[in-house]
């Protein structure tokens, strides 16, 4: 005859098992993050070559920058390349909802849009584009007499540069986690308050829509401490928030290895 559990027994099972469960949850959560994190890698490749693909098509030449507003952002120009089918691609698993910020405005962990001051409908993301990599249209009736990105058009890389003056297109950025359609950073050597150094973890939840802040739109604890990005050779890479300054966001833009970042 089978001899049934004692009380004790029972306990020591039923221990043992809440121990594996313990020891188990922390790696099931990290495998979790892991996994949206190579998505959301994914999807930021599956948007540079669609931008690749496009410049082959078009002389080498990256499209104009439009507004969102006029149905001719990134977005929509890149979405019509293979009709419509990279509406999946848009949001990265950690920021897939959307935030209640003014004029459709981002976070950390909350995508873009929509918002019918800024957007077409359709326009969602939790991506931006490197805006030096586009021109501006200066007859364009929603930029009217505007040269360039911060009236620099000398900075914008405008086509694919194979220039070996250019360095390497692995260190060119095309599209990145941000918490806005776009982003044109400058360098700390500018001085400017769109290349200064933002201070808290918690920068883009707690000051939407600060528009100067270019390189705090990037600066996400998104994956960790930093973000996703493609780049020009069509590769994709985690980069940490203090090497984001090490990328070579437009023509002039002097380079720092490592930014000190205090969180």
């Amino acid at each position: 005859m089978r001899r049934a559990f004692t009380l004790i027994e029972l306990l020591v099972v039923i221990s043992i098992i809440a121990l594996l469960i313990a020891i188990l949850l922390p790696a099931l959560s990290s495998a979790r993050k892991s996994a949206r994190s190579i998505q959301c890698l994914s999807n930021t490749r599956t948007w540079s070559t669609m931008l690749l693909t496009y410049t082959a098509e078009n002389k080498q030449t990256y499209p104009i920058d439009e507004s969102p507003l006029t149905g001719e952002s990134w977005m929509s120009q890149l979405d019509a390349l293979v009709g419509g089918n990279l509406n999946v691609s848009r949001l990265c698993p950690d920021a897939n909802s959307p935030s209640d910020a003014p004029r459709g405005f981002g976070s950390t962990f909350e995508h873009f849009g929509p918002d019918p001051s800024q957007f077409q409908p359709e326009d969602i993301g939790s991506y931006g584009i490197n805006h030096w990599i586009n021109s501006l249209d200066p007859n364009s009736a929603a930029r009217p007499g505007r040269e360039g990105w911060r009236g620099q058009p000398t900075w914008q890389w405008q086509k694919v540069d194979t220039s070996p003056l250019v360095g390497s297109r692995d260190r060119v950025p095309l599209f990145m986690d941000c918490v806005w359609y776009g982003a044109n950073p400058q360098d700390v050597a500018s001085g400017s308050i769109g290349g200064a150094v933002n201070p808290t973890e918690d920068f883009n939840n707690t000051n939407p829509n600060q528009w100067g802040r270019d390189m705090g739109r990037l600066q996400l604890y998104r994956h960790g401490k930093g973000i996703n990005v493609s780049f020009d050779d069509g590769s994709a890479n985690f980069v940490a928030v203090q090497n984001l300054w090490s990328l070579k966001w437009h023509r002039n833009f002097t380079t720092t290895e490592s930014v000190d970042i205090p969180w």
